[in-house]
């Protein structure tokens, strides 16, 4: 049996994106189902309200996402929709794990983490660690 007290979980985040993903959508609405140890709210995020402009990427071979993620976190581009995707999944982790005190803020925190090149640096740092302890 697992205990929220025995895990120190405060909250947990349940997701159904506009697409039907598990994720918040960064082009359409998504239901977000807030719970904690006395509650359980239910809300909508709508990205259009905080994105000048939303569209889907519509993502590519395995390969040709990796080349994508690269030119996007190596320039800090926080325009392109794949940046967007990952900031608001990224701010609502930071949000869960009061780390903000919003998605919103945690979205913002996102974007100044790319944008500053911090990703791609933390990337690179683990690319290292991983292929160290695999060689």
């Amino acid at each position: 049996m697992c205990s929220s007290d025995l895990l120190s979980i405060k909250k947990a985040l349940v997701i159904v994106g506009g697409d039907g993903h598990d994720e918040l959508s960064a082009d359409q609405p998504s239901v977000i189902k807030e719970i904690t140890s006395s509650s359980i709210k239910e809300s909508e995020f709508d990205p259009r309200n905080i994105f000048e402009s939303t569209q889907a990427h519509q993502g590519g071979t395995a390969l040709e996402n990796a080349e994508v993620f690269k030119s996007i976190m190596e320039n800090g581009d926080v325009d392109h929709a794949v940046s967007k995707l990952i900031a608001v999944n990224a701010g609502a982790a930071f949000y869960c794990s009061g780390k903000t005190d919003s998605i919103q803020e945690g979205i913002a925190l996102s974007l100044s983490l790319i944008e500053t090149g911090k990703v791609w640096q933390k990337y690179l740092q683990y690319k290292t660690l991983s292929h160290s302890i695999f060689q």
